[in-house]
């Protein structure tokens, strides 16, 4: 961790523990790998966030904590489940 800067790019995976009654939802990094940022590809900016929908608003969706605003850009995927 003490090597860690602001401003570094990193590849991390991860695990999700669920909310208790004592304590909310929490990520536990299992592996960070630094990357060279003259070595990044278009592969290296996507973002995987996977969970339930806590609100909507317009064209913004907060799921995890995050908000994660829609633009025409958005493709729309469901797994058996109508589209909107």
């Amino acid at each position: 961790m003490k090597d860690l800067m602001t401003g570094d790019f990193i590849h991390e995976r991860d695990y999700t523990i669920a909310a208790s009654t004592t304590s909310p939802e929490h990520i536990i990094a299992t592996r960070l790998e630094r990357k060279n940022m003259s070595e990044k590809s278009p592969e290296d900016f996507r973002v995987k966030i996977s969970g339930k929908i806590e609100s909507v608003t317009g064209d913004m969706i907060k799921i995890a904590g995050h908000n994660i605003q829609m633009t025409s850009k958005t493709k729309f995927g469901f797994v058996n489940a109508q589209a909107f």
